[in-house]
């Protein structure tokens, strides 16, 4: 998914991001694992649909942990 490649290479800071396929919650939302190398962790980012665009709602990893 475009989306996702853009969300990790322009706000994640992946330089090479490694995309899954898009994994549908329902008809409008869902969820595509992307890591930064073949053998990272993996970050979860969210998307939905709205009217014609799908748009980030947030990403998730276990490997990020705030302080």
């Amino acid at each position: 998914m475009a989306l996702a490649t853009r969300f990790a290479a322009d706000d994640a800071g992946f330089a090479e991001p490694i995309v899954g396929e898009l994994r549908s919650g329902d008809a409008r939302s869902g969820e595509v694992e992307v890591r930064a190398s073949v053998d990272g962790p993996v970050t979860t980012v969210l998307v939905r649909r709205l009217d014609e665009h799908w748009w980030v709602l947030g990403a998730v990893s276990a490997s990020i942990a705030l302080q």
